[in-house]
């Protein structure tokens, strides 16, 4: 049986493959985001473009699955298109993601304030609408 993420030392984690990623539950939908979409975030002095977004987290690609550790927190630049948020994050999970050649990074965003969490919960809005049609609403 292969190791999952609450077996795992902190050190192994990006060692992780796709499929133990299956053991994450995640609390809200997050959904993909294009390039057109034009969302990056700045972590650690480095800018990456966004891969998924929800209300409450979202995850980036590395190219180094040591770049960043689960538990570390960070200061955050989000840009949604024109708009910039300065926000608070904790790296949650740094998986292997084979078919991208990188790692996954989930982040989890720390005390949204209004504007913020407003305007992530609209984008996800869209997402869902877009994916799932009236189902969503």
């Amino acid at each position: 049986m292969a190791k999952t993420k609450k077996d795992a030392p902190q050190h192994e984690i990006a060692e992780l493959s796709q499929g133990d990623a299956d053991d994450v539950t995640r609390r809200s939908f997050r959904g993909a985001v294009g390039e057109a979409e034009h969302i990056t975030l700045e972590i650690a002095g480095r800018s990456h473009p966004v891969v998924d977004i929800g209300s409450h987290g979202l995850g980036i690609l590395l190219a180094d699955g040591n770049a960043l550790a689960p538990g570390q927190s960070h200061d955050l630049t989000l840009a949604l298109g024109s708009r910039t948020f300065r926000l608070k994050g904790v790296v949650r999970h740094v998986t292997r993601d084979d078919e991208a050649g990188a790692f996954h990074c989930g982040i989890q965003l720390l005390d949204l304030d209004h504007q913020a969490e407003t305007e992530l919960q609209a984008l996800v809005l869209r997402q869902r609408h877009h994916l799932f049609g009236r189902a969503a609403r």
